[in-house]
């Protein structure tokens, strides 16, 4: 994948929807895509992270990491 943005700033941005339980997406998903992210395991994360939204399922740490 191509670098778009710093790492960092994808680590932030999955953190705070993570620790937010998704509740920001709705106000992104118009602007950053799963394609926009360096990398493959922050593309992976923010797809899970739109597919619990749509199905309204809880999003944060704690169903993460117990998948």
């Amino acid at each position: 994948m191509e670098k778009l943005y710093p790492l960092e700033a994808e680590r932030i941005l999955l953190g705070t929807l993570l620790i937010g339980d998704g509740k920001d997406l709705l106000a992104i998903e118009n602007l950053i895509t799963r394609e926009d992210f360096s990398s493959n395991s922050h593309s992976n994360l923010y797809a899970w992270i739109q597919q619990k939204v749509s199905r309204n399922e809880t999003v944060n740490i704690h169903v993460m990491v117990e998948k």
